[in-house]
């Protein structure tokens, strides 16, 4: 961890996160009702291109954003990823609220039961417990 890092500084971000991830799910639990979920999966990945490319060009790794060697997996990883968001959105959509956010912040204990399950991994006493 760099010298210059504030504990304060993380926790002041990660308050921020949650909030602006409440913020983002009530939008899409208010929008949901009303149009398609592919249509705001595409509308909410469209809006983030914009500070993406910003961002990419300030820092100059723009065209460099788009070169690869494993194209293939660019392509899973871009595929899996949509329909991640697109069911996510269903969920926040079709379920209350607070049982989608309550389902959402329990995900890294059922990326540990399937770790074990679909990967074969050895999951210890520890990893359970940090879960």
């Amino acid at each position: 961890m760099p010298s210059s890092a504030s504990p304060l500084a993380g926790i002041a971000f990660k308050v921020i996160s949650t909030l602006v991830f409440t913020v983002m799910g009530l939008c899409i639990k208010l929008v949901g009702q009303q149009f398609p979920t592919g249509e705001v999966v595409f509308f909410r990945s469209a809006f983030a291109l914009l500070p993406l490319a910003i961002y990419l060009a300030v820092l100059g790794d723009l065209p460099g954003a788009f070169r690869t060697k494993r194209l293939s997996g660019h392509l899973v990883r871009g595929s899996v990823g949509v329909a991640a968001m697109s069911l996510n959105f269903a969920g926040i959509a079709l379920l209350p609220l607070a049982d989608a956010t309550a389902i959402f912040y329990a995900t890294p204990i059922f990326v540990v039961v399937y770790a074990a399950i679909l990967l074969k991994e050895r999951v210890r006493a520890y990893r359970w417990s940090r879960s």
